[in-house]
């Protein structure tokens, strides 16, 4: 069975899913060549028709926060069926951490695992997330809102990033920097590799499952996830997807359907 997963949000991308192996993977910006890039329909003709579709998220650069999501989800639904009629659409559009938790469960090759998802904002507000997943079942066994006076780091970044005369988009490269920073930078590295610390201890605590996988934006700290790792005793595995950012949501969705993953909150 074919499966398209699809991300129309930041960090566009496709997934062709073959009989539950990853047959392709690509990310619209580098066909466009314009960074960022959500218009995925430009790739459309790269893969042949599938046997149903995933559609990971729809922003079309509005944030999730806005009011215009739903429309935009229905014109993007309604594109992609001109282009493959009577192909079913799955949506999870408004299950953002889920289809982060998705791609990093499924490319780790864990049976049992807990994931930590940790970005700059998901479809309900949800800047931290805790699953459990065991055979195919993903149980939220915590979360954390955004609000006003606590945005999480995600935002922190993103906030950052604009102080600096960069675009929010930037984030990435701010994450990235600020573990070789002086200053705030350095400040913002530290309280992160804390803040991760404290998240990974509270998902064992609450799980006793010691195979650890982290997803979304914030997890491609590679020096937070190094401290990480040194910290954890040697029974304790840790996995981080190679793509935590939004592009990987596309690889989430498409094994979420592949998989006909469970899905229930604790």
């Amino acid at each position: 069975m074919k499966i398209l997963g699809i991300n129309l949000a930041e960090h566009g991308s496709i997934c062709m899913l073959n009989d539950g192996q990853i047959e392709l993977y690509l990310e619209a910006e580098r066909i466009t060549r314009e960074k960022y890039d959500f218009k995925v329909h430009k790739i459309f003709d790269m893969v042949s028709k599938p046997d149903a579709i995933a559609l990971a998220d729809c922003d079309y650069g509005i944030g999730r926060k806005g009011n215009e999501k739903p429309l935009y989800t229905s014109m993007a639904k309604a594109k992609i069926s001109r282009k493959y009629p009577d192909v079913p659409i799955h949506d999870f559009t408004n299950l953002h951490h889920l289809t982060h938790a998705s791609v990093g469960y499924y490319t780790s090759h864990f049976l049992e695992a807990v994931c930590v998802v940790v970005d700059g904002l998901g479809s309900n507000k949800e800047i931290e997330s805790i699953y459990h997943i065991s055979h195919n079942e993903f149980v939220r066994v915590q979360k954390r809102l955004y609000k006003p006076e606590s945005q999480g780091f995600g935002r922190l970044f993103e906030l950052t990033a604009i102080e600096h005369g960069w675009d929010h988009r930037e984030a990435g490269k701010v994450m990235g920097l600020a573990a070789y920073g002086k200053g705030n930078s350095h400040e913002i590295q530290t309280l992160w590799e804390t803040r991760l610390k404290l998240l990974v201890d509270d998902a064992r605590k609450l799980t006793g499952c010691t195979n650890i996988v982290l997803s979304g934006g914030c997890m491609l700290n590679c020096v937070a996830n190094y401290k990480l790792r040194k910290s954890l005793p040697k029974h304790v595995k840790l996995y981080t997807v190679p793509v935590a950012h939004d592009g990987g949501t596309s690889i989430g969705a498409a094994y979420l359907v592949h998989y006909e993953t469970k899905i229930r909150n604790s």
